[in-house]
């Protein structure tokens, strides 16, 4: 072996599989067998000089670094380390120099070693000094831990995988019973240090179960007769409150005395209490579908019993359903056993816990008000309402309103999540209501329209099946008594006679026109005549009376569009100056259009020479082709004439 006195001294080699054949005694400990032990040693070994030089190497040290013994003998260990840790560890040398014994290199730190390839590895040193010849030099003992760094980062990764998951997870061992491992779950769920919990056992964290009903729930997985079991029962945290908590627990194969228990442990404190508040909701809704089955769907005794029960379950005082009209807030239904209310026709919206709704467009939830910048509901007049819970209403897709209950006193907790849900289910069931109301009422009032438009029809037919054929045959047999009488006076009154029954069997023709009408006039110019002329009932005083004869529809459209403001403007003028209470109009139509406008009226001066809407109604005529006359009446009043030709050709400037 060389050394640092002969440096020239031959490296014994010798083969370290073959086999010894004597016993190792001290007198028998060569050299050949020394080297032979080092070179069939596991971990590399590398001895360096005081300056930190190599001077012996094995190996499995050329293995671990990749260079051949040759290269590595005078070479400065410092050398077999990365860049970055050389300096660092020049200062170690030194310090070891100072106080040489046997210890690990870099305890507590991340150590790498250097190939000849450029390549890093992680490495564990162990030193030891060797004191020979009067000097020092220092064995190291290298040994490769990859493996052992990628376990370890595994097993990282997947304790890092479990403190990720909310679940508690427990593993035991099955005899003692006492926790190997908790992950980050365990610990926020109950509230024990990971150490803590390292020194206890589930008896420790569970108030119900004892050691033999542990036991006795275990022995199942213990006999195999089971692959896992699960429990409810309860976790006592640290600070004595108790999780409702449900577990599951496997037994995972493995050697025999070495298989764990494995508890997965689940936080059920919101599932219990979503199916509390789901089986509180159906019972309202049961009780609620109940008392309100009990009143006429729809009517306001259902909604007023609807409010009643659903503030009986809520605990408030106060139950409003109320629409929103424009910037208005309208009650439509409300209940309160106690306060004092007061219903008009609205108040003002932004006044009112409405808009809240109405501005969020969901649910608002107010359990205190002095959260709240508003003091009150005008409904209740000052009283001071504290809290608030309100849905909003939709009809047919849109805002409707709101369903609203209140009280005069604080929540002594929160609305819960039940209490919400329950009110967007009464806000559903009250839009779809309404909803059903208006339908009921639009299907009543076309009813009664067609009821009324029926009656009409009946009234007309027999009007002119009926009375018009008797007032004609009677006119025609008091025509063809004219002849016979020669009396001139008795004459005359039987020839005015028939001419009033001719009127009349018009004005009747007229009167069964407007009855199998539609109210608002029906298409085309006939119900442009009859809306206009029902638009200036109020203006005159009274309704005018319209008589159609000849064929109306024909009219060309560009003597329609003349005719309906010049209708307008004459009895405009009636309504102005004529003093009326009574104006016919009729429209004929054969060679030619004549609408007359006739009142009783003062009828004109006698020096009228004609204003401006007379005027106006000239010109129109006279752009048709056509005239316009105002004549005082035989009686009185005023007799206006239109004529325009039914064809006219170009419009005249």
């Amino acid at each position: 072996m060389a050394t640092e006195s002969d440096p020239s001294a031959p490296i014994i080699e010798a083969d370290p599989t073959a086999p010894i054949t004597r016993p190792l005694t001290d007198d028998t400990l060569d050299d050949q067998l020394v080297w032979a032990l080092v070179e069939a040693a596991p971990d590399g070994i590398v001895v360096a000089d005081d300056d930190g030089r190599v001077v012996l190497v094995n190996h499995r040290t050329e293995e671990l670094f990749g260079y051949d013994r040759g290269d590595l003998l005078g070479k400065s260990v410092d050398e077999l380390l990365p860049r970055r840790l050389r300096s660092a560890h020049r200062a170690h040398r030194t310090r070891y120099r100072a106080e040489p014994r046997t210890r690990s290199m870099g305890a507590g730190s991340d150590l790498s070693g250097l190939r000849r390839d450029g390549t890093e590895f992680p490495i564990e040193i162990s030193l030891s000094p060797l004191r020979a010849d009067g000097a020092v030099r220092v064995i190291a003992t290298v040994r490769d831990i990859s493996d052992r760094v990628a376990a370890e980062a595994a097993a990282r990764r997947i304790r890092h995988t479990l403190d990720a998951i909310d679940d508690g997870v427990f593993i035991f061992d099955p005899g003692s019973l006492r926790f190997s491992y908790v992950n980050q779950g365990a610990v926020a769920q109950v509230g024990y240090t990971r150490d803590e919990l390292l020194t206890m056992t589930p008896l420790h964290l569970n108030p119900v179960l004892g050691d033999d009903e542990w036991r006795t729930l275990l022995q199942p997985l213990l006999d195999g007769a089971v692959t896992s079991l699960t429990l409810m029962t309860v976790h006592r945290r640290r600070d004595g409150t108790d999780v409702p908590v449900e577990v599951l627990v496997q037994f995972p194969p493995g050697a025999p005395g070495e298989r764990p228990m494995v508890a997965l442990v689940r936080d059920v404190t919101e599932r219990i209490k979503g199916q509390r508040d789901l089986r509180e909701s159906e019972a309202r809704l049961r009780t609620l579908y109940r008392v309100a089955s009990e009143q006429r769907l729809g009517s306001p005794e259902q909604f007023t019993e609807m409010l009643r029960a659903a503030s009986s379950l809520l605990g408030t005082e106060l139950g409003v359903v109320s629409r929103i009209d424009g910037h208005r807030w309208v009650v439509d239904h409300v209940w309160s056993p106690e306060l004092p209310l007061t219903t008009t026709d609205g108040f003002e919206l932004e006044e009112t816990y409405c808009s809240l709704v109405v501005e969020q467009a969901d649910l608002v939830a107010i359990d205190h008000m002095s959260r709240s910048r508003y003091a009150g509901l005008p409904c209740v007049g000052l009283f001071r309402l504290e809290s608030y819970l309100g849905a909003p209403i939709e009809v047919d897709g849109e805002l409707y309103g709101t369903v609203a209950f209140a009280s005069r006193r604080p929540r002594p907790e929160p609305w819960s999540q039940a209490d919400q849900d329950f009110l967007r289910l009464l806000g559903t069931w009250v839009g779809r209501t309404i909803e059903r109301n208006l339908t009921d009422a639009e299907l009543f009032d076309a009813r009664r329209s067609l009821a009324i438009t029926e009656d009409r029809e009946r009234i007309a037919r027999d009007l002119h099946d009926t009375v018009i054929q008797r007032l004609f045959a009677a006119g025609m047999n008091l025509q063809g008594s004219v002849g016979r009488i020669d009396d001139v006076e008795t004459r005359g009154r039987l020839e005015a006679t028939v001419d009033e029954l001719d009127e009349t069997i018009r004005e009747i023709r007229s009167a069964i026109f407007g009855l199998q009408s539609p109210t608002d006039g029906g298409p085309g110019l006939r119900g442009e005549v009859i809306r206009l002329t029902g638009e200036l009932h109020s203006t005159l005083g009274f309704a005018p009376r319209v008589q159609f004869a000849g064929a109306i529809e024909s009219i060309a459209p560009t003597v329609a569009e003349h005719l309906i403001p010049t209708l307008r403007e004459a009895l405009t003028n009636v309504a102005k100056h004529a003093g009326a209470t009574d104006v016919q109009v009729l429209l004929l139509v054969d060679d030619e259009v004549l609408l007359r406008v006739i009142d009783n009226g003062s009828g004109l001066p006698t020096t009228h020479r004609g204003g401006n809407g007379l005027q106006n109604l000239t010109d129109r005529a006279r752009r048709l082709g056509g005239s316009c006359t105002a004549l005082r009446g035989p009686t009185g009043g005023t007799v206006i004439e239109w004529r325009v030709p039914a064809e006219p050709g170009d419009l005249r400037p």
